[in-house]
């Protein structure tokens, strides 16, 4: 009975992410916003849009052949308007790219490399 038991709690463990190696985990809020911040900088001083960050709602941050975060936030344009994005940034260990993909409500899908 005890050897089921601790079967039991293992399995919940593993299911809670408690012992998965590369699955998503949740981000600390002031992590994600630096992230986030180091991306939009980056995006800007490469043409693309000007945002700042406005507010993070969810943010995970995933071990794969580097690091993949995800987060959905509300970005700030130049105007100050809020705009939802769902945000994905993935930094390659080997090769040090950085891929962004920002699916905002206002503007679609767009994606960046450096």
């Amino acid at each position: 009975m005890k050897l089921v038991i601790i079967f039991i709690l293992a399995t919940l463990a593993v299911v809670n992410g408690f012992m998965c190696a590369g699955c998503p985990s949740q981000m600390d809020p002031e992590q994600a916003k630096e992230v986030l911040n180091n991306t939009l900088n980056k995006v800007a001083t490469l043409g693309g849009p000007n945002y700042s960050v406005g507010k993070i709602y969810t943010a995970s941050s995933q071990i794969t052949s580097g690091v993949k975060y995800r987060m959905n936030a509300d970005l700030l344009n130049d105007s100050n308007q809020s705009v939802g994005c769902d945000v994905v940034i993935e930094r390659t260990a080997a090769t040090g790219i950085t891929k962004a993909t920002f699916n905002c409500s206002n503007r679609g899908v767009f994606k960046i490399s450096y």
